[in-house]
């Protein structure tokens, strides 16, 4: 049974008079979130986050995160897949970035990502494919993030 849930965690901006001050001053400046999901298969789980600032008009994935564990010990030779995309109601969900680990995924790992730049105008998510290494059959699992 393959499960996924996903939900958006936003960042806090801290009110001082500094920071006010500071913001006035910078308007327009970027402003970051993490959105998360999950998914399990056979007793195995995956945590994963991708971090994105809104600059410039666009949305910038900078960063996807991953926490694999479960019942059995997780070895280091995981693979691990994300790709962006957009989120359209009908038809394909078009695909805009995509990475793909080799087969040596630690199961805490993480990749900065450079470039991966979304349309704000459109939703966007982070969908992410795993292959867990464990002893005997390596179960896999996907999901994806919220849309943002």
């Amino acid at each position: 049974m393959i499960t996924t849930t996903g939900k958006r965690v936003a960042g806090a901006v801290a009110a001082s008079a500094v920071g006010l001050t500071l913001m006035a001053v910078s308007a327009g400046t970027a402003s970051a979130a993490d959105v998360t999901g999950s998914c399990s298969s056979k007793g195995s789980t995956a945590n994963y986050s991708a971090t994105y600032k809104t600059a410039s008009g666009k949305d910038w994935i900078t960063k996807v995160s991953w926490h694999l564990g479960g019942a059995k010990k997780v070895g280091n030779k995981n693979n691990v897949e994300a790709r962006a995309k957009y989120d359209k109601t009908l038809g394909h969900d078009t695909i805009k970035h995509t990475w793909i680990s080799a087969d040596n995924a630690k199961p805490d790992g993480s990749k900065n990502l450079n470039g991966w730049d979304m349309a704000r105008k459109e939703k966007s998510y982070v969908e992410f494919k795993f292959a867990i290494d464990v002893k005997g059959a390596d179960p896999h699992c996907s999901g994806h993030t919220a849309s943002f």
